[in-house]
């Protein structure tokens, strides 16, 4: 049997052959791991390049939205006058007002959606609202209103009940002067609860959606427009 020695040189240029093969595979493996590294940190500056992006132009978005939300609400704020009351439940074709039968009493008169037809001649439901410094007076057929019990009402003997101020706030996004009436502290608000002609407006807590600008159901939303001297 042939036994092969490897003497001392051979051993020595075997580990230098090693050495050489070991030291290109660690060299190509680092520059595969570099590529790898600089196409993660290309891609993360790219995200956050993005990121940046689409927040700025999401601030402007918004930023714009708001301004013209602001514009158009303080475009549509109401001023002292005569005005006619619609309910947007009937898509505004029922104004809101005193019906023209009332009993003879001087007891609270109650406010209701009209019918579309309208009134004899000679009659109008006409709204007189007059701007005060914290809200507004709203007058139906020249006597002021104010929630009670639950309705809203006109109020013929002032010793009943003091004028209520409400607040008045255009909902641009549901249309052109179109707006919520709450009571001054938002605490409760007009609705009519249904399209049924001779229902009455009542006065509660107002539902509100949870967006920007807030989202009303038309229950509780109201055209108003003003009456054309």
């Amino acid at each position: 049997m042939n036994i092969r020695i490897q003497t001392p040189t051979r051993i020595r240029h075997y580990q230098l052959k090693v050495q050489i093969f070991n030291f290109h595979r660690f060299k190509s493996l680092h520059q595969q791991v570099s590529i790898e590294m600089n196409s993660v940190d290309s891609y993360s500056h790219q995200a956050r390049v993005y990121q940046r992006h689409s927040l700025s132009s999401s601030c402007n978005t918004f930023h714009s939205y708001r301004t013209i939300t602001l514009r158009s609400i303080l475009d549509m704020s109401l001023e002292s006058g005569k005005y006619y009351i619609s309910a947007m439940i009937t898509e505004g074709k029922n104004k809101v007002g005193r019906y023209w039968v009332e009993d003879r009493s001087l007891g609270p008169k109650r406010v209701i959606l009209l019918p579309e037809t309208g009134g004899p001649d000679g009659w109008s439901p006409e709204w007189t609202i007059e701007k005060k410094d914290d809200g507004y007076i709203m007058k139906s057929l020249n006597n002021y209103t104010t929630g009670l019990d639950g309705e809203l009402v006109a109020i013929l003997i002032p010793d009943m009940a003091p004028p209520q101020i409400w607040k008045i706030t255009a909902q641009p996004r549901h249309g052109e002067n179109v707006y919520t009436v709450e009571a001054n502290d938002s605490s409760e608000g007009w609705v009519v609860p249904e399209p049924t002609e001779l229902s009455p407006v009542i006065v509660r807590p107002l539902i509100v959606g949870l967006s920007e600008p807030p989202f009303f159901p038309p229950t509780e939303l109201f055209k108003i427009e003003p009456i054309d001297a």
